[in-house]
């Protein structure tokens, strides 16, 4: 449960609303909006956490945004998620990498500025030879698969410290529990106490950025395979020694 490079959470949620009915006889009363409580907040911080994550992985779609900072290096996320598939995007120091995961097969699209950042004199080559082009990643690919691991929710709020419980305040999405892990690299979960029991925002340890989740549910139309003419083999893209 920590914000670091290709492991990081975050939320934001809706809240479920509870009708009354009115009294008998008389004028019926406008139903209420006031969220539900759920019980979480009265659970153990270990509790919490199991039924957060429990909570995103029933969602199945859902979307992850923020910023962070992994060592000093500033990184921009913003990942849509629908079942096993994933289309998003980070963005570092003016470089960004698409990345995309239909059906178990990943691919990349990074920008000129990432290529010419990563890849050495290569760079302005493998740029110019994707245009603007999937790279489709090999099963044994190690440089970029990790990316994907972004947003497993197993591994998003998978927790290397000891938990405590902290307050209960209003966050972006809603009512929430603090869930604070301890240690230098520890964060603060944010869950909500209404509704679903949504993990709703992480923040990192010392101003170290904070990612929210939302749009739990969607359909994300976007979040599709892409056309065969416009996807090349990274294998194929890189020089040959």
């Amino acid at each position: 449960m920590r914000i670091r490079y290709a492991l990081v959470p975050l939320a934001l949620a809706g809240a479920l609303l509870a009708g009354c009915g009115g009294d008998g006889g008389a004028a019926p009363k406008p139903k209420s909006t006031a969220p539900t409580a759920n019980g979480v907040s009265t659970l153990s911080p270990t509790e919490i956490l199991d039924k957060a994550t429990a909570a995103l992985e029933s969602a199945k779609s859902y979307r992850i945004k923020g910023d962070i900072d992994s060592d000093g290096q500033k990184l921009s996320l913003d990942f849509k998620i629908s079942g096993k598939n994933l289309l998003g995007s980070i963005t570092s120091e003016g470089a960004t990498i698409e990345l995309l995961s239909i059906g178990g097969q990943n691919y990349i699209r990074p920008d000129e500025a990432f290529w010419k950042a990563n890849a050495g004199d290569a760079g302005a080559t493998m740029a110019q030879l994707m245009g603007d082009k999937w790279a489709r990643l090999s099963t044994t690919d190690k440089n970029f698969t990790q990316l994907f691991k972004i947003t497993d929710p197993s591994e998003l709020l998978k927790p290397k410290g000891q938990l405590s419980k902290g307050e209960t305040k209003q966050v972006t999405g809603g009512n929430a529990v603090a869930v604070i892990e301890s240690g230098a690299d520890g964060g603060t979960l944010w869950v909500a106490t209404t509704g679903q029991p949504y993990p709703l925002m992480l923040e990192g340890p010392k101003n170290k950025g904070q990612l929210t989740f939302s749009d739990f549910g969607a359909s994300f139309s976007d979040v599709v395979g892409p056309a065969d003419t416009d996807v090349i083999d990274l294998d194929k893209l890189r020089p040959s020694k």
